[in-house]
This record gives C-alpha cells, structure tokens and sequence, in this order.
C-alpha cells in the first residue's frame, strides 16, 4: 500500500475547482477531496453519503467527530488523516482537508479558489484546528 501520492497526482488534483458534492475528476469539495487523495495513497475513506445520509444531520456530525466509531482522534498530525478546521467564532467544524505525506501541510478544497495545499502552520488555519482523525471503519 502506498503511503504518498505522486507530485503528477498532486498536480491533477491541484487543478481542479471546487463544487459542492464534487468528487472528481475535475471538481471537489472538501471531503470529496478528502476522499480522493486517500484512495490515491490506498487508503480506503468512508464516503460522505455513507456518514452523513441527510444534509441536516451535517452539523451534528461535524460537531461530533471526536465522538464517531468511525474515526480515532489523533493527538497530532499523521500522513492522510483528516484535519477539521473550525469556523471563527463559533467552534462549529466548517471545513476538512487530508493531512499530507510530510505531516505539516493538508490538501483541501476551498470554494473561490479550489484544491490547494497548505501549511498547517498558517495563521489562516492553524488556530482554527478542531483535531485530527483517522478512520478506522465501523
């Protein structure tokens, strides 16, 4: 099993645009994106329509993602893990990326400006981020 994805996979992904419910090719959103790079790396990732079957359920899934069998809370950042940022002000899980190979930047899908990788060093992110996660399945 491969634990990278190539930089000609990362390049493909770069270029795509963001669309909500996206999930490829060339549209993502953020969990759509999330799921891609996982498989990339052979990672299998439970789809979103799996997790989540009614859009009003969103909220309450996020909220509670520390407490879902189907992730384990990192006490860190691992390659391909998911990382869920909070919105400002509220401390609600608003956005998601994957946790890259080197274990300090993440791929995410973001809506005006599509897939990109970022440092989770960023002052844009990094004091927004709710935890880390890795699924485990259930």
């Amino acid at each position: 099993m491969p634990d990278y994805i190539s930089e000609n996979d990362k390049k493909e992904l770069l270029a795509a645009r963001f669309r909500q419910g996206a999930r490829g090719p060339g549209h993502f959103d953020c969990w759509g994106i999330c799921e891609e790079v996982a498989r990339r790396a052979g990672i299998r990732m439970i789809s979103f329509k799996e997790w989540v079957t009614k859009i009003s359920e969103r909220d309450r899934i996020f909220r509670s993602f520390a407490d879902s069998d189907k992730f384990e809370r990192l006490a860190g950042p691992e390659p391909f893990c998911i990382v869920g940022f909070t919105k400002a002000g509220n401390g609600k899980v608003r956005h998601m990326g994957i946790v890259l190979e080197d274990g300090r930047s993440f791929m995410h899908a973001r809506r005006k400006l599509g897939v990109s990788i970022t440092k989770l060093s960023d002052p844009q992110y990094a004091g927004r981020i709710y935890g880390y996660f890795k699924y485990v399945g259930a």
